[in-house]
């Protein structure tokens, strides 16, 4: 049955709302420790289910490989914000970030003979590629302060909702978005935070949302959208490495902001951009 628009402003301003509120009460209310790493994954994974009730778009009893992702971002947010504890060093969670991203590659990636790539090289590649990605993103958010990541993030989940529209599975990018709503709602909040790290926990949840359901999508899609252009979005929040070195690092106000944010906006800006260009014949017969 189609989505309405009214169902789907309430299907994104619902994750929104409750990812704000929820990040905001554990900012507040959690001991110090605990809300040193648990807000953001806590606001993600919540946000995520009350739209995902709401939209009722996959059963919760999972039929499908790809109706684990809800729980493969559950899970992804508890191992985040755990091995986020002082004292884990970066092996130990490089080691339980890829033992996290296996264990869910096992159950979301297919099981079809002609799957390309094949379900063999997807359990492979596929935790490697998620585990760099979240530690490169855990470190950033060790660094930055306020909103600058969770903003992009939530820009590199928006190319990705892009992309899983354009190779024709409405399905997800529905989905997808609703994740892309809390990302949002938890940025709102973190411009009242700007003095403090405010995405500590969330950087393998983050990755899992993103990669987990463009790895759908390329699955499922007939399309013709390359490769590169469903492997690109999750990549581009890594591009604020470049904002740590000067003279961007030292540039104020807002053009330090532009700066900071275009290189990650450039990658998703390519992304979408092959995503286009391979579906225009389809997109120009609309």
């Amino acid at each position: 049955m189609p989505i309405t628009p009214q169902e789907a402003l309430y299907g994104l301003a619902t994750p929104l709302l409750v990812a704000a509120v929820c990040y905001w009460i554990a900012s507040r209310f959690l001991s110090e420790k605990i809300r040193e790493r648990w807000p953001a994954s806590l606001a993600l994974v919540v946000g995520f289910a009350a739209g995902s009730a709401l939209m009722n778009l996959a059963p919760w009893q999972p039929t499908q490989h790809w109706h684990w992702m809800p729980y493969a971002l559950a899970l992804a947010a508890l191992v985040g914000s755990i091995s986020a504890a002082e004292g884990v060093s970066l092996l130990e969670r490089a080691l339980l970030y890829g033992a996290t991203a296996w264990v869910i590659a096992w159950f979301v990636a297919p099981t079809y003979d002609d799957l390309e790539p094949s379900r063999m090289s997807l359990l492979i590649g596929w935790p490697i590629y998620v585990m760099l990605i979240a530690l490169a993103i855990d470190l950033l958010a060790r660094r930055l302060t306020g909103p600058l990541l969770p903003a992009v993030v939530a820009a590199s989940i928006a190319a990705g909702v892009l992309i899983v529209f354009l190779s024709g599975t409405a399905t997800l990018m529905q989905i997808e978005a609703i994740g892309m709503a809390a990302a949002v709602g938890i940025a709102l909040v973190a411009t009242f935070f700007k003095d403090k790290p405010t995405f500590a926990g969330a950087a393998l949840p983050a990755t899992v949302l993103s990669a987990g359901y463009l790895l759908v999508a390329k699955s499922q899609s007939f399309s013709d959208v390359p490769l590169l252009a469903y492997a690109l979005p999750p990549l581009a929040p890594l591009a604020l490495w470049l904002s740590q070195a000067k003279p961007i690092a030292d540039r104020p106000g807002f053009v330090g902001v532009l700066l900071r944010i275009l290189v990650p906006a450039i990658v998703c800006g390519v992304a979408v951009g092959l995503a286009i260009w391979a579906e225009w014949d389809s997109l120009s017969e609309l």
